[in-house]
């Protein structure tokens, strides 16, 4: 929980969400890719502060996908005491303390809930309804469809129950609070862990499942018409499909299904060899593997295998080439492509569909264009980073920072940093350099990208190369830029003129 002896003034939090926004530059513009443009502001203030208030950072967050209100955990002002949580300038009742999870915003962003603790009681505050006292209570999860709420409770007499959508469940002698309870993709189901006779039973829409001496990893599929979960008994792991108990094995370590729903993998230990089984059908084992996947069309999965001191990767049956190391992988969105880091402690190479790169001091992920066709990353050779594209090597800069490619796969911008200078650079070319460079963001057609750029004291927004009019103190910490059409996007800004002022600060494109 947070306590009130824990004070941040709000000029510090100020500071640290400017300090910890982006990375670093100095103007002086390379040719443009496109004419200027022609922008319009509008500013919308959803929330501002007195002068010395003092908030929470760490529980500071914005409510995604609609990014149009921020909420954090702050000190009572003027003559009460205790801890409140702001919402776009309404502040909430007081508390002695809030949990150090601070506000929670639905999955559609509209809902917000926290927990909350006066005198020996904590409350549930979900919609500004302050739910009765209990003795405690754990972490507060929305449905996905943000229709539905749950948590889990403990009364004055050390019982255990989850409520849900405010009706309580019934009441055991402990259940597990990690991840519980939790609802399935269609937000109609409701599982969670219990402690019941000396075992642990699934509760399952209010019906107990069979006891058992462990039980790990839930899972509903994706469509929410199958559960499973890991069991043990008698030092035997099973999975648990719909209630049927699967083959045994010494042990099971992880569990995941296709993104259709029609296919079960998880590894498994027999001995001091592991194993991929897919859909009850045991894979070649090795002394180790990975935790596999499949991919978006669900007809192949991938996983790195282990063997003496050489790994490689495999896809279904087939395995790829014998290296030291294997690092991440992933399928490309159409699954028709996978790509893979291999190497040794000393260097480090990405493999496409088994296709060996370059080798580097090191690499990032390997990413995909949403279209399939590129391959991109970040790459490392002595103290320089450049960008690799479909193995072609990119101008070296002291550091890259991030990359992104357009919805339509036409475009790649990236930050880069030489010097004291950091530089945005969109198809190669170097389109503008500033002092820092925030979050960055395409247009839904590809068109446009806008961006946070920071000179001479001061943050603004940049369309391509045009720069926007509007000057702010700083944009709140990992907010991103959200197109609402091809042509208008807002994020979120701050001002500090008279007090902290909360903005969404909204940009439009005209040709």
């Amino acid at each position: 929980m947070i306590k009130k002896k824990t004070p941040i003034l709000v000029f510090l939090v100020i500071f640290l969400i400017l300090n910890g926004l982006c990375i670093g530059a100095t103007a002086e513009t390379s040719p443009p890719r496109k004419p200027l443009l022609k922008l319009s502001e509008t500013k919308t203030l959803i929330g501002s502060l007195e002068n010395g208030t003092t908030i929470f950072p760490s529980t500071l967050t914005t409510n995604f996908p609609l990014v149009n209100s921020v909420s954090f955990a702050m000190k009572a002002t003027g003559e009460k005491t205790g801890i409140s949580i702001f919402r776009n300038g309404h502040i909430g009742p007081v508390f002695d303390t809030i949990s150090k999870i601070g506000p929670i915003f639905s999955p559609d962003g509209t809902r917000l809930a926290y927990i909350a603790r006066k005198g020996n009681a904590s409350h549930a505050v979900i919609d500004e309804k302050v739910s009765e006292a209990y003795d405690a209570i754990a972490t507060i999860f929305f449905s996905p469809d943000s229709k539905r709420t749950s948590y889990l409770a403990r009364d004055r007499n050390k019982k255990y129950f989850v409520i849900t959508d405010g009706k309580k469940g019934p009441e055991y002698e402990g259940i597990f609070g990690s991840g519980y309870p939790m609802f399935s993709p269609n937000s109609k189901q409701i599982a969670y862990l219990v402690y019941k006779n000396k075992s642990w039973v699934m509760v399952l829409n209010d019906k107990e499942c069979e006891p058992f001496d462990e039980i790990k990893s839930p899972l509903f599929s994706p469509d929410s018409n199958h559960f499973c979960y890991l069991a043990k008994k008698n030092n035997t792991w099973f999975v648990v499909k719909d209630n049927q108990t699967l083959k045994a094995y010494d042990d099971i370590l992880t569990l995941s299904f296709s993104p259709d729903s029609q296919h079960l993998i998880y590894v498994a230990k027999t001995g001091e060899k592991h194993l991929v089984v897919v859909d009850e059908s045991p894979q070649k084992s090795f002394q180790a593997v990975s935790q596999p996947f499949f991919s978006p069309d669900s007809k192949r999965f991938i996983y790195s295998a282990y063997t003496g001191k050489k790994s490689c990767i495999v896809v279904n049956d087939k395995k790829g080439p014998w290296v030291k190391n294997i690092g991440p992988y992933n399928f490309s969105p159409d699954s028709s492509r996978f790509a893979y880091v291999g190497g040794s402690t000393e260097s480090s190479i990405v493999f496409a569909d088994n296709t060996e790169g370059k080798e580097y001091d090191s690499v990032s992920l390997p990413t995909f264009s949403p279209d399939s066709s590129i391959i991109a990353y970040k790459a490392k050779r002595g103290d320089k980073q450049f960008m690799i594209i479909n193995n072609q090597e990119k101008k070296p800069y002291d550091s890259i920072s991030m990359f992104l490619f357009s919805p339509d796969s036409r475009h790649l911008a990236y930050v880069s940093k030489q010097g004291d200078t950091t530089i945005m650079v969109l198809d190669d070319v170097e389109i503008n350099r500033y002092e820092k460079i925030g979050m960055i963001g395409f247009s839904p057609d590809g068109q446009h990208l806008a961006y946070q750029a920071f000179r001479d004291e001061k943050w603004f927004m940049v369309v391509d190369t045009t720069e926007c009019k509007d000057r702010y103190k700083g944009f709140v910490k990992n907010v991103p830029i959200v197109f609402t059409s091809p042509a208008s996007f807002h994020t979120l800004a701050l001002q500090a003129e008279k007090g902290p002022e909360f903005l969404i600060a909204e940009v439009h494109i005209s040709e």
